[in-house]
């Protein structure tokens, strides 16, 4: 077994099912450890207390534990902000695989430091996260992605899915203005709402107020139902710095979904232009009306192909910063 450990946020994690799955299936193909934070993770061999989501609380416990368990040269992979602010302070040297910028404040400003300063190395993220902390690093990387999952089967009707991911956060209101002149031009449409998008109540009043009502309320888990189901990743609003997750939108559209993105959502710099993709630019709404109406991009076999590409290179990308943190640390 190798003596790379994987530190997460467990608090975060339940509402976040695709980073959950991406960490299970890296941690197994290396054989690794996973250590949570502030909450317990199925198959994490530690979990550090975090009261009140105080980083400097669980740093001296996480080290503690670190000196234990881990021989100096060991590397932490660190999956989200938070993680990354606890591992900094082990000595270790500290990878980061992030999928987005979920935490504003405190832990923002904690993990932009530790970007821009060289104290961690940012392996995988969004061209919008690396941006967003600060990164000097150039070029397009995506996310650790999870395994693949089966392509799925075409159904009758039009399904429509707000799937916001981690759960909790980003707006369903954009879409809003979408579905009304479908409603209008007498489409059949079932909607979906999944993750609990944080206007979740006021947009399912705005949906029966225009006369939708066959709209229900689920988990991820059942998002996307069928070929061809058009899913809506909204972003966060009013969380200055903050970046959404890609890898949530990028398994869906590899499964057989058509994807629907607001202009400043990060996976747009990999899924922006390619069959089965929408993003909903200002001004365009007649558009994309008729591109959620209209026929949909079928060839599913190509997207497993690109997306599996995608995979295997995260996977190299990140085998090779492990490599390399580990041997400037033995030198």
């Amino acid at each position: 077994m190798s003596g790379t450990v994987h530190l997460v946020s467990g608090r975060d994690l339940p509402g976040r099912p695709t980073l959950c799955a991406a960490l299970r299936r890296c941690a197994s193909r290396r054989a690794e450890r996973i250590v949570s934070v502030g909450a317990g993770v199925p198959g994490s061999v530690a979990t550090i207390p975090m009261p009140a989501d105080r980083i400097g609380l669980a740093a001296p416990v996480f080290e503690a534990w670190a000196r234990r368990h881990m021989n100096p040269d060991d590397v932490i992979v660190a999956w989200d902000t938070p993680a990354m602010c606890v591992a900094a302070e082990t000595g270790h040297r500290v990878v980061a695989v992030l999928d987005g910028v979920h935490r504003a404040g405190a832990v923002a400003r904690c993990a932009t430091v530790l970007v821009r300063s060289g104290d961690v190395q940012l392996c995988r993220a969004s061209v919008t996260t690396s941006r967003r902390l600060g990164s000097a690093e150039s070029g397009t990387c995506g996310p650790l992605l999870p395994p693949e999952m089966s392509p799925l089967h075409e159904e009758d009707g039009l399904r429509v899915s707000i799937a916001a991911e981690p759960a909790g956060l980003g707006a369903m209101l954009p879409l809003i203005g979408i579905l009304g002149p479908l409603h209008l031009l007498d489409t059949e449409l079932s909607i979906h709402i999944a993750g609990a998008p944080a206007d979740a109540g006021h947009g399912s009043a705005m949906l029966a107020a225009i006369g939708i009502t066959n709209v229900t309320v689920g988990s991820m888990a059942g998002v996307p139902r069928q070929s061809g189901e058009v899913v809506f990743l909204p972003v966060p609003l009013g969380l200055s710095g903050t970046a959404a997750a890609v890898a949530p939108a990028i398994m869906m559209w590899s499964r057989g979904a058509d994807v629907l993105l607001p202009e400043a959502h990060a996976a747009c710099s990999m899924l922006a232009g390619r069959g089965g993709v929408m993003v909903m630019r200002a001004g365009h709404t007649g558009e994309v009306v008729r591109w959620i109406a209209g026929s949909r991009d079928r060839n599913v076999q190509a997207r497993l192909e690109v997306v599996e590409a995608w995979r295997s290179d995260a996977d190299r990308a990140l085998d090779a910063c492990i490599g390399a943190a580990a041997t400037a640390t033995s030198e």
